[in-house]
């Protein structure tokens, strides 16, 4: 009986890998298939992008000098003005929500927590970059020390940070820098992460299938695979960021941003947050959780989409994380 079972569970896997691979293959030879998570566009037209090739931890930064309509970058390589050693500088780390994705010069994040603090000593640095985890904020901010002088250090943590990047630079036909934000399936199933990515580009009803699962495992806070799969990367990345703000002698605290759902009664990304309440718990980082404050206002207005701020949220948002600093007494 258990071969029986066994058998006839590999024919179901053969069946459903077959209906994938034949989807895939269609999607391939459609001239209209569907991009996907096409979070950084056209590397070689906004040139805005430096891409590592081979085995960089870090995959790829922004470029110094390099601008596009609505954002700049500046000469050390990061969205901001240049750095004022003669004021008090706090070091914003993130990734398109801090970064400000679609948000033109004035209207990201960093430069409204500026604003709300109401201090012209002190400067608000914006490092954060599209697609990056909390692993490549790490090394980012490595990379940048040289030429900054923190008094502040703070994580902005994306529900999507624990996931790796895994960049695709397709070929020179297409000329595209894929961000694939959700690996969910071959980490739990173990598919081999080669074929995982060949599918989820040109396969939706494998996109479907990953979508489908990771807001379902989200849901019930009873499967603990999400806390266990992504401990220990998200452990030494914040391991890391700790010790670097121990050695500056400089204060670290981060900030959970929540996904938008059109609808906060329909939440279903809670057990996400717990997971990142535990592991800051455990490092001992102290943290802010905007979820409860933001849910007072209407999501329609402060949502640019499932994952970014608009130009309203990321007002409100400012204000309230100056509110948590002064009053926690991390800026006094």
């Amino acid at each position: 009986m258990k071969e029986i079972l066994t058998n006839l569970i590999l024919v179901l896997f053969s069946i459903i890998f077959s209906i994938l691979s034949i989807e895939a293959v269609l999607g391939l030879l459609s001239p209209d298939r569907e991009e996907f998570h096409l979070s950084i566009k056209d590397c070689e037209e906004n040139k805005i992008y430096n891409i590592f090739k081979g085995t960089s931890a870090i995959r790829y930064d922004l470029k110094p000098g390099c601008s596009l309509w609505w954002c700049e970058i500046n000469r050390f390589g990061f969205r901001s003005e240049e750095p004022d050693s003669e004021k008090k500088q706090i070091i914003f780390l993130g990734d398109s929500v801090v970064f400000g994705n679609g948000l033109e010069e004035g209207n990201t994040l960093p430069q409204n927590l500026e604003k709300s603090l109401q201090d012209s000593d002190l400067q608000v640095l914006n490092l954060g970059v599209p697609g990056y985890n909390t692993q490549q904020y790490y090394l980012f901010l490595k990379e940048k020390l040289s030429f900054l002088n923190p008094s502040i250090l703070i994580v902005g943590c994306t529900l999507n940070d624990d996931s790796p990047s895994l960049i695709i630079k397709l070929d020179n036909n297409d000329r595209k820098l894929y961000v694939i934000s959700y690996p969910d399936i071959y980490r739990y199933f173990k598919i081999n992460p080669e074929i995982d990515l060949w599918l989820l580009k040109y396969s939706k009803i494998y996109r479907k299938l990953n979508l489908f699962f990771a807001k379902y495992m989200n849901r019930n806070k009873q499967k603990k695979y999400l806390y266990n799969i992504y401990k220990n990367s998200q452990v030494e990345a914040f391991s890391l960021l700790k010790k670097e703000a121990e050695s500056l002698n400089i204060p670290i605290f981060a900030v959970i941003f929540p996904m938008f759902d059109r609808n906060w009664n329909k939440y279903a990304y809670d057990a996400q947050h717990e997971r990142l309440h535990d592991i800051l718990k455990y490092i001992g980082i102290e943290y802010y959780d905007m979820k409860n404050d933001l849910e007072k206002y209407d999501v329609s207005k402060i949502r640019f989409d499932d994952i970014h701020f608009s130009k309203y949220g990321t007002k409100i948002a400012g204000a309230l994380i100056a509110k948590q600093l002064k009053e926690r007494g991390i800026i006094k």
